[in-house]
Order: structure tokens, then C-alpha cells, then sequence
């Protein structure tokens, strides 16, 4: 890999080795990145390396906005045919010709024009899938942009003299400026704040990346005054292009009784979000990533600090286990989103950590969704039952971070003793549940040789809904584990 100029800042790295003798179906997703290398495509022992990047000095064809993270990427020997690279974009393609606004874009990573981006021919995007792909024979910097025509990123007929976009390799050096790469600039929150991606910074350090919020509440647990923070924003939206974005609250004690709380905006890309998790490591998360996306060109963001109010609605009488219509509580709420300052507030104040909703299941099922160890532990250490407790349809917390995707808490609840052979009512295993949302990291994670003998209800093992799912990855890794599995039989035509 050549070396990177110094303004870009590095979210992660990954090494490939390829073999030219089979194929390669390489995944990355941690860092939205897929490689694709058909058989007699390279040399023996070629490596990839690919280096995936948050931010930058990156400047882009006037019109155009990038909608990917920017990825490095180098081949240590020729290529014999070329190679196909995924890269996820933050998108949401409702119809076919939302999709011609995106292009794959390459830069070269030397001066004089580094990180020049200029629009690449070719490329295929899908409706209502978040990654592009393209076939490559030559490597740089890739990254993908979506064309825009309104006043943020000026169009052909706002240009006096318009636009082109170079062939590639050219050196023309007409371009928005895109300060900040794949992340945001940010203000205190008087001020307009772009969100992501942006062409053009708005304060003076253009490295940085995320849109952060600030605010200082008094006490450790409990806020002294509730707060409201509104942001004006100004996402890139035209051509019925809809960006989607991802926030994520953090809480980092200061000292004694003062705590800062964070809240970070980024495109929706897994390259920023890991970013952010690898940033705020030391912080407490507070909840899952929230995806949203802005109705409006100046769509307005509201943030509240809400647990002041709670603690006032507590304090006046308010009933800390009633039941919302779907038989979730207070505590359910709050373990969902993995709110440990919530949680400890209302434990303190008598909730019920057994309380059920209507489907059986207990704020320990609920917190599941969540990416908060801490949350989970405290609910499994208040509540009366052991790490396999299960809820109406005998599905245990294992089943439900299968389900939600969530490799951190299965980690977690595996360490504490979960065991992956129960099954729910349906017969299902936690490997089934891997299967069916296609999480292949999952079922590396649960698997079990003999497991791949479990049969559900309708007769069907792990093989069966990984092919009806289309899952590849995971048909693989069974085949792997046992390959006779490909004649495994079911009760049913279909799953």
C-alpha cells in the first residue's frame, strides 16, 4: 500500500490473499467492502490490501456528493482478469432511476492530484440494496458519490463555464472541496451544521468527522435540568435521493456528579460507525445506532435529556411498572435502547426486572437489541432467572441477539453460559436464527459441528434456511463443517 497523505484518517485496515488456482468471495462488511476474484483472476499469493477511510481533504466532481467511504486499495502483483469490489453506500434506492445517480469514483493517492476524485463509467446499483459494484483491473482510491443539483454542491447549469467529469487518470483539478471525506463537521449547536460527507466545512479543523452535540447535566445518574438542543440540518437530498444517517448517544464521566453526553452523527456507512464505537470506546453508549433520514431539505434534529424527567415523574407518583399496550414497561423501554443510567433509575425506584410484556418476554429479552454489556448484565443480575430464561415462544436472549444481529451481546451471553443447543417452539436453534438473518460472523460464532444435524419443526437444519435465504456465505462455512449436508431433506417444499 502506498503510503497515505497524513490529512486522511484511517478506520481500519485488511490484508487479503488471493490464489489464483479457485475463487474468492472476500467480505469485509465491519467496513462496508466486498471482493469478488474468479478463478484464474491473479497470481499465486497476490495480496490485497485495502484501507478504509473515514475523512480526508477528498475533492469530488462539481454536482456530485460522496454517499461511501473512501477506500484505499492496492494489489501487490498484476491482475490477470479483472476483480469485482462492493462498497456500501448510505442510499435509500426506492426506484430504478434513483439509481443513476450514483457513480463509482476513483482518485489517485500521489500529489499532484491526490485525492482528486473523477467519475468512473460502469458500475451497477440496485433497488433497495445498499451496496454498488464495479469491475476493476486497476486500484487506487475508490469511493462512490450520488449527483445532486441543489445549492450545496452546484449544478452544471449553476457553473459558469459547467462542468465535465475527466476521463480517468486526467489532471483536471476541478472539484468540490470535500474537506471532511466520509464524515462531518460539526459547531456548538447555535450554528447550521452539515451532516456528512459534506462538500464544504464549517469550522476550521477539516479533520474532523462527526456532527457531536455537547451538553454537561449535573449528577451521576440523575440530571439536574432537562435540556433541548435543536440543529438545523442541511442534507444533500435532490432527485428524489434520500440519504440515510445514523446518530448514537455516549456519556463520559468527567468528575464527580458531572457527566458529558455526546451525540454523534454520521452517514450511515459501518466504516463511521466503527469509527465511532473505536472513538467513544471509554464511553458509555447509551442504546443501539439509530438510522433516520431527513423528510425535508432542512429537516430539524431535536435532541432532549430526558432522565430528569423521569426521576420528576417517579418523584410525583407515577406508576414505575404500568404496562403500554403491548405489555412492555418502563424498564423494557430502557433496556431496548440500553440506557444503564435508565435502567439503574428505575431499578432504584422498584421496577420489576421480571415483568413480562405480551409476547412473555422480560427486559432481559429486550435488551438484546441493544449493544450495552453493562445493561444486559445488570437486568440478568436483578432478575430471578438464569441466562436461558425464555419468553412465550421459548426463545432465549441467545435466539433474540441472533435475531437482532448482535455478535457483541451473543459473545457475551455465550461467556456467561447460554446454551446454543436450546430450542424455541418452533424448533429452532440460535443457529437457525444466524441463518435466517444471514449473519455469517453469527453462526461462526454458535455453530457447532453437530448442529448442523438440528432439525426444526418443519424438518429443516441450518443448510436448509441458509439456502432458502440465499445466504452463501453461510452455506459455505456448513459445507465446511459437514459436506453431505447439501443432501439434507426437509418436511416441506419450501421453508
Amino acid at each position: 500500500m502506498d503510503s497515505l497523505d497524513s490529512s486522511v484518517i484511517i478506520a481500519g485496515q485488511k490484508f487479503f490473499i488471493l490464489q489464483g488456482d479457485r475463487s474468492h468471495s472476500l467480505q469485509w462488511e465491519k467496513y462496508g467492502f466486498k471482493l469478488e476474484c474468479p478463478q484464474g483472476a491473479v497470481s499465486k499469493d497476490t495480496e490485497v490490501a485495502v484501507t478504509a477511510l473515514a475523512g480526508g481533504n477528498f475533492k469530488v466532481p462539481k454536482g456530485t456528493v460522496l454517499v461511501s467511504a473512501v477506500y484505499a486499495i492496492s494489489v501487490s502483483k498484476a491482475l490477470l482478469k479483472p476483480l469485482v469490489i462492493e462498497l456500501q453506500h448510505c442510499v435509500d434506492l426506492k426506484n430504478t432511476s434513483q439509481t443513476g445517480c450514483l457513480k463509482f469514483v476513483r482518485a489517485p493517492l500521489k500529489s499532484p492530484n491526490a485525492y482528486q476524485f473523477s467519475i468512473v463509467e460502469g458500475g451497477s446499483f440496485r433497488v433497495g440494496k445498499r451496496y454498488g459494484s464495479i469491475k476493476r483491473e486497476q486500484f487506487c482510491c475508490m469511493g462512490i458519490v450520488a449527483e445532486m443539483s441543489n445549492g450545496d454542491t452546484p449544478s452544471d447549469s449553476e457553473s459558469e463555464e459547467g462542468y465535465e467529469t475527466p476521463p480517468e487518470g486526467s489532471t483536471d483539478d476541478t472539484h468540490n472541496d470535500s474537506g471532511n471525506g466520509a464524515g462531518e463537521t460539526s459547531e456548538r449547536t447555535a450554528s447550521t451544521i452539515n451532516t456528512g460527507l459534506s462538500q464544504e466545512s464549517v469550522t476550521d479543523d477539516s479533520n474532523q468527522k462527526v456532527q457531536d452535540v455537547e451538553s454537561t447535566s449535573g449528577a451521576s445518574n440523575v440530571s439536574n435540568e432537562s435540556t433541548e438542543d435543536e440543529v438545523k440540518q442541511k442534507p444533500n437530498e435532490d432527485k428524489g435521493v434520500t440519504l440515510l444517517y445514523t446518530g448514537m448517544m455516549y456519556h463520559k464521566k468527567k468528575e464527580v456528579n458531572q457527566w458529558m453526553t455526546t451525540f454523534s452523527v454520521v452517514r450511515d456507512l459501518e466504516v463511521l460507525q466503527q469509527y465511532l464505537e473505536n472513538k467513544h470506546s471509554k464511553a458509555e453508549q447509551d442504546g443501539p445506532f439509530v438510522i433516520f433520514k431527513y423528510n425535508q431539505p432542512d429537516g430539524i434534529l431535536q435532541l432532549c435529556v430526558q432522565l430528569a424527567c423521569a426521576d420528576l415523574l417517579i418523584r410525583k407518583g407515577a406508576s414505575i411498572d404500568q404496562q403500554a399496550i403491548d405489555g412492555s414497561t418502563a424498564l423494557h423501554s430502557a433496556s431496548v435502547v440500553g440506557s444503564v443510567s435508565f435502567i439503574q433509575l428505575l431499578l432504584m425506584n422498584g421496577a420489576n426486572p421480571n415483568a413480562r410484556d405480551n409476547d412473555g418476554r422480560l427486559p432481559l429479552h429486550w435488551a438484546t437489541a441493544s449493544r450495552s454489556v453493562e445493561a444486559l448484565e445488570l437486568l440478568l443480575k436483578e432478575s430471578q432467572y438464569n441466562v436461558d430464561v425464555t419468553d412465550g415462544s421459548d426463545m432465549t436472549p441467545l435466539m433474540w441477539s441472533c435475531y437482532n444481529k448482535n455478535e457483541l451481546i451473543a459473545k457475551r451471553l455465550i461467556e456467561l453460559g447460554a446454551d446454543v443447543h436450546e430450542k424455541d417452539t418452533d424448533g429452532r436453534t440460535a443457529a437457525h436464527w444466524a441463518a435466517k438473518r444471514s449473519d455469517i460472523n453469527m453462526l461462526k460464532l454458535i455453530l457447532k459441528p453437530d448442529m448442523t444435524y438440528f432439525k426444526d419443526v418443519k424438518g429443516c437444519t441450518v443448510m436448509h434456511v441458509s439456502a432458502h435465504e440465499g445466504f452463501q456465505a453461510g452455506v459455505e462455512y456448513i459445507m465446511s463443517l459437514r459436506p453431505e449436508s447439501v443432501h439434507d431433506t426437509d418436511k416441506m417444499v419450501t421453508y
